[in-house]
């Protein structure tokens, strides 16, 4: 009797930049029965959620282009979202991948189907969809984070979040607070400040915002800009030379030079920032409360040329006071002021791929009955190269434990040609399940946390105490990929599946998972 097919042989979960760099490098590898699943209305992930006043990219719009397919039309150094979502739909388009898109989809369970290997992927609607090989590509910052303020229910102005914004609310003469001051507040505030009433900005921890180089392209350098030669050029420079030829030594240095470089770079950050605020500030007492006393990574810097300039008009204040709750008229602080507003704006962050309480428990289940969530909330969280674990097959995340590489797409487009070379390594050889190594997985663990170690000495040690997200609840830095370029690429163009375990019907024996010392 004949095995049931999957619907698809492959899903990939998230229409954002990743998850359609993953369907145009499976294309390219000749793999072309996909399903692009995404929860929201439209492509583009972040860059479609994410449409608040002033968004935008933060670093150059280079480092949001695509290396097999560059975008001629970047208006500026620092393009609008709206041009980046653009060129994730320019891509779409170009590698004819309309068909394979399905909106409204939220997968909230992956179930491993020992007998017939392939992915039972369960909806919130209740449907269910079939894949033998499942790609996650939801992104960095998959979802909001819950601020946990008391009180937010009662309020009876708007609330608005950043990654959700209602568009259709007009806010102009109204009296606004914005609680949160990272990269998404430093774009926001100096863009609705001054068509509001009143402004005030929550500031817990302030940030390392520094001026932003930002000027228009004209279409002549951008056409020179997209040519093979200059994205070849960018390509490789910026990947296999920032990654193999200075992060990955860096994180070979010997201890004393660690010790020595971190607190120089973190005084000469604030030297600079400091001197910033002095020129951009009127204030002394608000260029004060701007000025960040902890390391330069602690909080995720920034640029922009408007955001302290936003503290010197009337309308907007810097409120350092904690909030104790929230009203039904506005935020009320521990100092005991009530302050009234009409709309609040929560601008605090999202979850984490390399937090354990993102894997929920129950939400991954692959060989006879693994628990990924469980996994990694006793053992840590870990991936072979950032992208799959042992006893959970033919699954791999373009996001997840140490995976965030110093160009996102191009990390996502390398993860996925290893990818797709290892599922037709597999198909090659009749193979349908594909499995990494255990001791493979686990030595590439033991290197990993090794080769981060000064990175987490500058946070556990050097700034201890610090609240940061980069931090997770097991004291792990568990966000960058700390694997060269060339050793990422090796087992895909040498020996695809010399790091995996595969077969078409035989699981492989159980295995004692690796501790986190």
């Amino acid at each position: 009797m004949s095995k049931p097919s999957p619907d698809h042989e492959i899903a990939i979960i998230g229409a954002g930049p990743c998850g359609v760099t993953a369907g145009a490098k499976l294309s390219q590898a000749g793999l072309r029965d996909f399903v692009i699943i995404d929860r929201s209305t439209d492509a583009g992930g972040t860059w479609h959620n994410n449409c608040y006043p002033g968004v935008g990219v933060d670093t150059p719009a280079v480092v949001f282009d695509f290396a097999f397919s560059r975008n001629k039309a970047w208006s500026r150094v620092f393009a609008p979202g709206q041009e980046v979502k653009d060129n994730v739909l320019r891509v779409i388009d170009e590698y004819g991948m309309r068909p394979n898109l399905r909106f409204n989809t939220n997968v909230v369970r992956h179930v491993w189907d020992d007998e017939n290997h392939f992915w039972r992927l369960h909806t919130e609607s209740g449907d269910v969809i079939t894949a033998r090989y499942v790609i996650t590509a939801v992104g960095q910052f998959p979802q909001m984070r819950d601020p946990h303020i008391p009180g937010i229910e009662d309020f009876a102005g708007k609330i608005q979040e950043s990654a959700h914004w209602d568009t259709s609310f007009d806010y102009t003469g109204k009296r606004v607070a914005v609680i949160g001051t990272g990269a998404t507040g430093v774009q926001l505030i100096p863009a609705i400040a001054p068509d509001v009433a009143s402004l005030e900005v929550y500031q817990r921890t302030p940030i390392f915002a520094f001026p932003k180089p930002d000027f228009p392209i004209p279409a002549a350098i951008s056409q020179v800009m997209a040519s093979k030669t200059a994205a070849k050029a960018y390509y490789y420079a910026v990947t296999v030379v920032a990654l193999d030829f200075v992060i990955i030594p860096l994180l070979h240095a010997p201890d004393s030079l660690v010790r020595v470089l971190f607190p120089r770079m973190d005084a000469a950050a604030r030297f600079a920032h400091r001197a910033w605020l002095n020129l951009t500030v009127d204030d002394p007492a608000t260029r004060q409360a701007l000025q960040p006393p902890h390391g330069v990574i602690t909080k995720r810097p920034t640029v922009s040329n408007r955001y302290h300039r936003a503290f010197n008009r009337d309308n907007v204040d810097l409120v350092t006071t904690p909030i104790e709750r929230i009203t039904a008229k506005g935020i009320q602080t521990s100092d005991g002021v009530e302050h009234e507003l009409d709309m609040i704006v929560l601008a605090t962050g999202h979850d984490s791929f390399a937090d354990p309480e993102y894997y929920a428990p129950g939400t991954v289940v692959g060989r006879n009955g693994f628990d990924m969530g469980e996994f990694f909330a006793e053992n840590g969280v870990q991936a072979y190269q950032g992208m799959c674990v042992p006893n959970v097959p033919n699954r791999w995340m373009l996001a997840g434990p140490y995976s965030f590489g110093v160009v996102p797409h191009v990390t996502a487009e390398a993860m996925t040609e290893s990818i797709a070379a290892t599922i037709n390594a597999a198909k090659a050889v009749g193979h349908t399940r594909i499995e990494v190594d255990p001791e493979v997985h686990d030595r590439n663990h033991r290197t990993t946390l090794r080769r981060m170690r000064h990175i987490e000495y500058y946070f556990n040690v050097v700034h201890k105490g610090r609240s940061t997200y980069y931090i997770n609840s097991q004291g792990r830095m568990a966000f960058l990929k700390v694997t060269g370029w060339r050793e990422l690429m090796r087992n895909a163009k040498v020996a695809p599946l010399a790091d995996y375990v595969h077969d078409a019907a035989v699981a492989t024996p159980e295995r004692e998972p690796v501790q986190i010392a």
